[in-house]
């Protein structure tokens, strides 16, 4: 991380990769996790996603959330493999349980939209809540909008 952050040295990011590549193979997950990210934004290596892909399913054999979290998006957007949903959904699910909290929102939606998983308002307002609890901007403005919509469904049926 010296090199790819520049502290007490210039940045070189061709050689924190080098040395994110080295400590990945070691399986440092941390390191397997930087390494797909370089790979993924072409920093310091071409830009490959195939091999972002690799890195990330590495670090979830570690159940590293960050990780998990950045699989799912691999599989919602099709980066690095075919889109899909249901192994999105998965992904974030697992992250989500972890804590991560944009893997929270990622989920929420995916229950609010019926992606990977059946539409369930109920779950994605939970979600929302818990991601909103943890300060998560996106999260708090949709979790008004589930309480409300509850509040005038409730109102409906009394």
């Amino acid at each position: 991380e010296i090199y790819y952050l520049g502290e007490g040295c210039k940045v070189d990011y061709k050689n924190a990769f080098v040395w994110f590549l080295k400590a990945a193979q070691q399986g440092l997950v941390e390191a397997q996790y930087n390494t797909a990210i370089c790979y993924a934004d072409g920093t310091g290596v071409k830009k490959d996603l195939n091999k972002a892909f690799y890195w990330y399913q590495e670090t979830c054999k570690k159940k590293y959330a960050l990780g998990q979290y950045s699989l799912g998006r691999c599989y919602e957007f099709g980066l690095g493999i075919p889109q899909f949903d249901e192994m999105a959904f998965f992904w974030y699910q697992r992250s989500a349980n972890q804590g991560y909290v944009e893997a929270m929102y990622s989920l929420a939606s995916c229950y609010e939209r019926g992606y990977g998983v059946e539409k369930d308002d109920n779950k994605a307002g939970h979600w929302y809540h818990k991601a909103a609890k943890l300060g998560h901007e996106a999260s708090i403005q949709k979790s008004v909008e589930y309480k409300k919509g509850l509040l005038k469904k409730f109102k409906k049926v009394s």
